[in-house]
């Protein structure tokens, strides 16, 4: 039940990051962790689905998701039961950067050290100067067909 607060976020999401997220939130539903704090981490998931990148393994993702709900539950609670929560739920999103913000920093260093695969085709190209002067050997064709 808890779920269709986060799958409301997968609507807009291109085929393979709902994809990922769907996944996602069927191995929180089916975690006995969540049971702890279900509407705070689905709530958590809703605000930050569209933001988050996709890269990190999912179990990893979802371990800095319990930690950062264990971690923040106070603020998270202040702004849901916060007056301004009823007219604006962006109120939430002062604490749920914090998660965008750590998930994102922790995918961009493990990316840089080539831990992360982005499924970005990578092409290598090698060039040879081929201009007349700039070429050191003479074409053994050239030579044979002289003779």
């Amino acid at each position: 039940m808890h779920k269709r607060i986060a799958e409301k976020a997968l609507a807009g999401l291109e085929s393979e990051q709902a994809a990922y997220f769907a996944d996602l939130i069927h191995e929180i539903e089916g975690d006995p962790r969540t049971q702890a704090n279900p509407n705070l981490i689905f709530m958590v998931l809703r605000n930050t689905i569209p933001l988050l990148p996709i890269y990190l393994p999912k179990r990893e993702l979802i371990e800095r998701l319990y930690l950062f709900v264990g971690k923040n539950s106070v603020r998270l609670n202040q702004s849901l039961f916060s007056k301004e929560f009823v007219t604006n739920e962006q109120v939430l999103r002062e604490v749920t950067d914090d998660f965008v913000d750590e998930i994102v920093s922790v995918a961009l260093e493990r990316y840089e050290k080539g831990e992360l695969e982005s499924g970005e085709v990578r092409v290598h190209r090698v060039t040879w100067p081929y201009n007349d002067v700039d070429f050191p050997f003479e074409d053994d064709d050239e030579i044979e067909s002289d003779i």
